[in-house]
């Protein structure tokens, strides 16, 4: 009985982590956006904004940086959010994926609260 209900109980707790692997999560269509504001500029709202919540990656010969929001569930790092900023003449393009889930720490309404307020668009 107790393992029974343990199992019910895992099973509750995985039904709220859902998100994606980072494969998964490139092949989700993309929402375009672009902004005035520098990538540096971008990505520093959203880091000063989120504390240590996202994982930077930058690719320097490509001029891209990736932000990229999740957690680290069983193990295993699960996306919610992954943002792509590219530098172009003029400002800064987005490329915003999202998983089938928002996360506790991150609803979709935040998330699009924080991208007006960190990349409002040109």
């Amino acid at each position: 009985m107790r393992a029974v209900a343990l199992l019910g109980g895992c099973a509750l707790l995985m039904a709220g982590c859902v998100g994606m692997t980072q494969t998964q999560i490139r092949q989700v269509q993309p929402e375009l956006r672009q902004t005035k504001a520098t990538a540096n500029a971008v990505l520093e709202c959203v880091q000063v904004s989120l504390n240590d919540l996202p994982k930077i990656t930058t690719y320097p010969s490509g001029g891209r940086t990736e932000i990229s929001i999740g957690l680290d569930q069983l193990g295993d790092y699960r996306v919610y959010y992954l943002i792509d900023l590219r530098a172009v003449e003029g400002g800064t393009a987005l490329a915003v994926r999202r998983a089938n889930s928002g996360i506790r720490q991150l609803s979709e309404k935040e998330l699009d609260a924080l991208l007006d307020r960190c990349a409002p668009r040109a």
